[in-house]
Formats: C-alpha cells, sequence, structure tokens
C-alpha cells in the first residue's frame, strides 16, 4: 500500500462511482466516506459490512493507482527539475567564462590601440 498523505492534500473521488454508491443507504455512505478519509490520510483500512466494503475495496484500488501515478510524476518533475537546475548552473558558469574571455579581448585590443598610438606619436 503506498502512504498516501505524503505531501498530498487529498484523493480523487470519481463521477463514475455514482451509480454503485447510489445503491448504499445514506448511513453506509457516510460511513464508506469517512473510512475514505481515513485511508487517503493515515492508511487506516476499515472494515464496514459487505455493500459499503465491496465499495471501499474497488475505490481503495483506485486511489492505490493514482497514489502510484502521482508518485512517478511526482518523481519525474523532481528528476527534469535537478537536470533543469544543472544545465542552469552550466549556462551561468559559460556565460561568467565568456565575459571573462570577452573583457581579456577587449583589454587586449585597447593594449593594442595604445601601443599603436604610441608608435604613431614616436614617429
Amino acid at each position: 500500500m503506498i502512504s498516501m498523505a505524503q505531501d498530498k492534500k487529498g484523493f480523487v473521488l470519481y463521477y463514475s462511482y455514482r451509480e454503485p454508491l447510489a445503491l448504499l443507504s445514506d448511513e453506509d455512505r457516510g460511513r464508506l466516506l469517512m473510512a475514505l478519509l481515513d485511508y487517503g490520510e493515515f492508511g487506516k483500512v476499515a472494515h464496514l459490512g459487505s455493500s459499503a466494503e465491496m465499495a471501499f475495496s474497488f475505490i481503495k484500488a483506485q486511489m492505490d493507482r493514482d497514489a502510484t501515478k502521482w508518485e512517478e510524476t511526482r518523481q519525474a518533475k523532481v528528476r527534469a527539475g535537478q537536470q533543469g537546475g544543472i544545465k542552469s548552473g552550466q549556462s551561468r558558469r559559460a556565460s561568467a567564462e565568456e565575459a571573462k574571455q570577452n573583457e581579456a579581448d577587449e583589454s587586449l585590443a585597447s593594449f593594442a590601440s595604445e601601443c599603436k598610438a604610441m608608435q604613431a606619436n614616436e614617429a
């Protein structure tokens, strides 16, 4: 079982559950809702009675699939962010090196210009 509450604030409740849940009494739906919240937040599996338990089992299975997919997506975003940070750092270093090189080229050009001016003055 995936620990549901890690960095998550909730879970998805699908419209497709409406028809099977309509077969439950209001009391069973209420117990089911609280059991789903307990499972989503704390990982606690409730024992509700036959029909509510059946509904809990298929919704729990979907919650587990959703949590797995969410964790895979989150990990992919973490890796992409790390790669972006590496590339960003590399480009900043490259820009700094390029700026230093441009500064050195400008200094050399300035020095060459001064040398030519001194030669012209001597002549």
